[in-house]
């Protein structure tokens, strides 16, 4: 699917950057440059993306960051 025809537009609140790449035949991973420009990964910090549903146009991800304990 391409990103036309799947909706995504520019970002145009801050400079941070969002990727969602496919890992393989089933995993996923979103990768991030955020307004610091610090370039990490979910799957990185611990989490698992997880694709909950897929039509022709669509698709649907879930990914709960693991706790941060201080």
């Amino acid at each position: 699917m391409t990103a036309k025809a799947a909706g995504w537009e520019k970002d145009k609140i801050s400079p941070g950057l969002f990727t969602l790449r496919k890992v393989g035949d089933t995993d996923y991973d979103i990768l991030y440059v955020d307004a610091t420009k610090q370039a990490d990964s979910v799957k990185g910090e611990g989490a698992v993306v997880k694709l909950l549903r897929s039509g022709e146009k669509e698709m649907a991800f879930y990914s709960p960051l693991p706790r941060q304990h201080p």
